[in-house]
This record gives structure tokens, C-alpha cells and sequence, in this order.
């Protein structure tokens, strides 16, 4: 199952514009819900700038809300499992950067995801928002490679999450 555009937007904005009281709720819940796929997100930002680390976790628990909504069982995934899709992932992201850097659009990236729409929004969620739109403590801004290394670790979450989602035994 492929998400709707209807599906991406409504939960994204849900989790992204949580109170901080319900935001904390969301993520207290996602080690649980996906223990080494969330050591994964953390272990693999760590040694990045706090802004980066705070992009990545967020938009993990935006992905995980998104599976956690729409899919009825979702298997918890494995190290191997996670590290398979690692390697994958990182080599289809800095390949896209090659290509990008070349002057291709960035949105073709997008089918290479197995949720595209899902895809889409993590890549909107990493770009540098509009300075008119927020006050000063709301901007961010991730350098070239930052942006690159948290994309591989959201494609990787997003490749393993459906993987669990799909295979998952029926309910």
C-alpha cells in the first residue's frame, strides 16, 4: 500500500504541530515501538549538530505516526534487517546527490522511495524553511552534508518501516 498524498499531509502536520505535551507523548512512544530502528536514527546523528539531530528525530516520529496510523500490524525490525537497508539507502542517496549536484531536480529521488509522498515531505522537512515565515529561534539550516547524512538514515527508516509494515502477519 502506497500512502496518499491525504494520508502524508494530514498525519505530518498532525505530529509536526503537536503541543510540546503531546509531542513528548509521541516520542516517549517511539523507542518502544521501534527500539533498534530508533538506536539506529540516534547512533547515526550523533556526531551531527544539534539542529540535524532534532530534524532526524522528529521526522522519524512523523514516519513512525504515518506507519502507526495506516497500517494495522507492524513487525519490529531487526539490526540486520535495518543495516541491509543502510547500505542500500545510503548508496541511492549519494548517488542522487551526485546527480543533483550535476543539476538534476531533486524530486527525482522521490520514486525511488518505496513511499514517495512519504519521501517528499522528509526532504520539505530538511530543507531550510522560509526566514519571512519564522521568528529566529525556529530557524535552522543543515549544511550540504548534513542534509545528505540525515536523509540516508530518514530513506533507511522509511525503507525498513515499510518492509515491517508489509511483511507483517495479518491481525
Amino acid at each position: 500500500m502506497k500512502f496518499t498524498p491525504a494520508q502524508v499531509a494530514k498525519t505530518w502536520n498532525r505530529v509536526m504541530e503537536s503541543s510540546p505535551k503531546e509531542w513528548a507523548k509521541l516520542e516517549a512512544r517511539s523507542g518502544p515501538f521501534q527500539d533498534e530502528l530508533t538506536g539506529f536514527v540516534l547512533g547515526f546523528t550523533y556526531q551531527l549538530s544539534d539542529d540535524a539531530q532534532e530534524l532526524a528525530r522528529d521526522c522519524m516520529v512523523a514516519c513512525y505516526e504515518i506507519y502507526r496510523e495506516h497500517f494495522p500490524v507492524i513487525r519490529k525490525a531487526t539490526d540486520e534487517q535495518i543495516m541491509a537497508h543502510w547500505q542500500r539507502c545510503r548508496a541511492r542517496i549519494a548517488d542522487a546527490e551526485a546527480l543533483t549536484d550535476a543539476g538534476a531536480p531533486l524530486q527525482q529521488m522521490y520514486g525511488g522511495s518505496p513511499q514517495p509522498l512519504l519521501f517528499e515531505a522528509v526532504i520539505d522537512g530538511l530543507l531550510p524553511p522560509d526566514p519571512d515565515e519564522l521568528d529566529a529561534e525556529e530557524a535552522y539550516a543543515l549544511d550540504d552534508e548534513e542534509f545528505w547524512d540525515v536523509l540516508a538514515v530518514l530513506d533507511t527508516v522509511i525503507a525498513v518501516l515499510d518492509e515491517c509494515a508489509q511483511t507483517a502477519p495479518a491481525p
